[in-house]
């Protein structure tokens, strides 16, 4: 992935060219199962439109969750029958991002939701990193990512930026 290639000393620009011959996946999200209650489905609904897969771990003792949750094709179900813990089950959705070419990853608990509109202002926050990076740093973006798009002239930034696009080569 770009992340292994910039922690073998690769230049940003060599490191994301891996992905430019792919579609570049952007957000997948996780969330991890224990007894969930009703209000499962309503808060994965706050953000499933948001992100690109959904990987449910089920640390429950029975999978009683996966017939509501097949519902959605964007939702990846797992499980075993064991409970797990956190921590190894969130490593399962790096180890599943990174092979399946995924960037980032959201992390929810099963009680978690967004209220209308915030998931917006999660974005907005994120591209205030931009604001702080200086001449030495890069941005390398997705300029045919619609969210991108609306929001990239918002802020201004100082790097060096590199957009990448699979529509329009240039």
């Amino acid at each position: 992935s770009m992340w292994d290639a910039l922690e073998q000393g690769k230049n940003p620009l060599e490191a994301f060219g891996n992905l430019i011959g792919d579609i570049v996946k952007k957000l997948a999200a996780a969330v991890i199962l224990y007894y969930p209650d009703n209000t499962l489905l309503h808060n994965i609904n706050s953000y499933i439109d948001d992100v690109d897969m959904l990987m449910v771990f089920d640390n429950s003792p029975t999978n009683t969750a996966q017939n509501v949750l097949d519902l959605n094709n964007k939702i990846k179900y797992y499980w075993d029958g064991n409970n797990e813990g956190i921590a190894k089950r969130l490593n399962e959705a790096i180890d599943i991002c990174r092979k399946e070419g995924f960037e980032f990853l959201l992390t929810m608990d099963q009680d978690s939701s967004f209220k209308k509109g915030d998931f917006e202002k999660y974005i907005k926050a994120k591209f205030n990193i931009i604001k702080n990076q200086t001449e030495k740093d890069f941005f390398i973006y997705n300029a045919d990512d619609p969210v991108t798009a609306k929001y990239i002239n918002s802020y201004p930034f100082h790097s060096k930026s590199f957009p990448i696009s699979m529509q329009n080569e240039s």
